[in-house]
């Protein structure tokens, strides 16, 4: 029993993480995935009952503006928060933004007009850095043998909190409207109709405030060491000058002809040198930008995406959708709950295990263009009954949902492999700045709208204007299967990105496990020491100084640089 208990416990807990650090983290992500969703269940409502707007046309307008300064204020603060992060410790900022969530969530519910709604959500984007700062928390509790299970948590709980959170925010919002019975129309929740869905989400988040005060601590993070001053770490970054030596070595009195083949072997050495130095300062930079890139990139997609599936599915079958009521459009993004639960639970473990995490990024993004090439094929089936219809949205649904997740999961992990433990707050700062920037602009307020019976939960973005376009056109390409070619181009584009990056990002950082390094060729008698510390009538050899390989290299790669 004893056995067969801790096999199931290594089948769902990340070896060598203690649960009681990471469970309170998991919570949190959850409850930011609980957050955002139960908005969208009820966004289009709240915006006509807080006398934003009267006209259906312009609600798409106002909700956008109430998705987008979340994103906004989150663009301006991630970075910051980040970086105090490395400075006070990851305890007393995720306890701090958790805080914050729960009194935005609160204020967000008792909300009595349209304006004090949008204080309590650009509240919330300003106080809330705990997607970065749990990221690189992660980051610091694991190492190569479980990093890659540890950060699937992380998609699995931020979407079980989104698939959670429209089911909570639609069954109780409202409620003195959906459930007379019980809740009064006169009474406290008749006067703030959303405060409920809101209460329920607070409660969460302070649970895990309690929990996370009682069991989230510090991490001990790796120091890197070095004995020796930073001429000695240039003279490994430059090769130890063996270049040089050899081009210095050389015999110069046999012919005029060896003074110039010496001379130039000379200047490549340090051309060399002073190469391979600006790469060893510049990539520690580069790359973990390009990661924070290509994740901004990544997000943008997703975000573009999730808003034409919602609109694709409920128009007709004339249009090119499914005909689906918004009742039906919960029952497929329930199935694609469950797809995401068992990708990160089981598929995305044995794909990145036997694949690597640059390879498993690159299938996840390739597989994807085939799924949304021949998605909007799937409106041929609607002639054919309900049954076809839902087997088809059906196996989109969770194969997109299983590419998906493994993508978001690998872009995660390769920012935390692409810095050492005390750069990964910075570089998870910037790197939620910069998908909150590229989130911002997917979120930018339109004017779409559907006819008032088949309203989906309202996602509104700058793509929704070509959809509309593109959903009233007949022209071949340029109609219904427009957008979603436009959305396999980009998934492409993202394949193009990762070529270039290195191996070195299936594994973590190398820095983070660097041994006290020892140079090579150093001894005290390679090394003289000052005239001071010698023996009184010791002399002091040229061979001992200027005949030195270290003291030679190092001076004579001050004075070519």
């Amino acid at each position: 029993m004893g056995l067969a208990r801790e096999k199931l416990k290594s089948a769902f807990l990340p070896p060598g993480v203690p649960p009681r650090k990471l469970c309170p983290i998991l919570l949190i992500l959850f409850n930011e995935g609980l957050t955002s969703s139960s908005l969208m269940a009820y966004v289009s409502y709240m915006v006509v009952d807080l006398g934003a707007t009267d006209d259906l046309k312009d609600v798409g307008y106002y909700a956008g503006f109430m998705f987008s300064i979340y994103f906004v204020c989150q663009f301006f603060s991630s970075f910051v928060i980040g970086v105090l992060s490395d400075r006070i410790g990851r305890r007393p900022v995720l306890l701090v933004g958790t805080f914050g969530l729960f009194l935005s969530t609160i204020l967000f519910g008792f909300s009595w007009n349209y304006r004090v709604a949008l204080i309590a959500r650009a509240l919330n984007g300003l106080l809330n850095g705990n997607i970065g700062v749990a990221k690189t928390y992660l980051g610091e509790l694991t190492d190569s043998s479980n990093r890659v299970q540890t950060f699937a948590y992380f998609g699995l709980m931020y979407g079980l909190g989104g698939v959670i959170g429209s089911t909570l925010g639609g069954l109780t919002a409202r409620p003195a409207h959906t459930m007379p019975k019980i809740f009064s129309e006169k009474g406290l929740f008749g006067k703030f109709p959303y405060l409920l869905p809101n209460l329920l989400v607070g409660a969460c988040v302070l649970l895990s405030l309690v929990l996370g005060a009682i069991f989230i601590t510090e991490n001990t993070r790796k120091q890197t060491r070095f004995t020796k001053n930073d001429s000695m770490e240039a003279h490994l970054v430059s090769g130890g000058g063996d270049e040089g030596e050899t081009a210095e070595r050389v015999s110069t009195d046999s012919a005029p002809e060896a003074v110039v083949v010496v001379a130039d072997t000379h200047y490549v050495a340090v051309i060399n040198r002073a190469r391979k130095k600006v790469f060893a300062r510049v990539q520690p930079v580069l790359l973990p930008l390009y990661t924070c890139v290509l994740y901004s990139f990544v997000g943008f997609v997703q975000t573009s995406t999730d808003t034409l599936i919602p609109v694709w599915v409920v128009a007709d079958g004339a249009s090119g959708g499914l005909a689906f009521q918004t009742s039906d459009i919960g029952v497929m993004m329930t199935f694609g709950g469950v797809s995401m639960i068992i990708t990160q639970l089981i598929i995305y473990k044995a794909i990145a295990k036997r694949l690597k995490l640059l390879w498993t990024l690159r299938l996840s993004l390739l597989l994807l263009v085939p799924t949304l090439v021949f998605a909007p094929f799937m409106s041929k089936l609607v002639p054919h009954g309900k049954a076809a219809v839902w087997a088809g949205a059906i196996a989109f649904i969770m194969e997109f949902q299983v590419w998906r997740q493994c993508s978001i999961a690998v872009v995660i992990t390769l920012i935390a492999n692409s810095v050492s433990e005390k750069d990964m707050g910075k570089a998870n700062g910037i790197a939620q700045s910069m998908v909150a920037l590229t989130r911002t602009f997917g979120y930018l307020p339109s004017t779409l709208t559907l006819p008032p019976h088949h309203s989906p939960p309202l996602r509104p973005s700058i793509i929704a204007p070509l959809m509309a376009w593109c959903f009233n056109n007949t022209d071949f390409p340029f109609d219904y299967h427009f957008p979603f070619y436009l959305m396999a181009g980009m998934q492409a584009v993202g394949v193009l990105m990762t070529v270039r990056l290195p191996k070195s990002l299936n594994e973590p950082h190398k820095e983070d496990k660097r041994p006290e390094v020892e140079l090579e060729g150093l001894s005290p008698a390679a090394s003289p020491m000052p005239d001071s510390s010698r023996p009184s009538g010791e002399a002091t050899t040229p061979s001992a100084v200027e005949g030195s390989p270290d003291r030679r290299d190092n001076a004579g790669t001050r004075e070519d640089l």
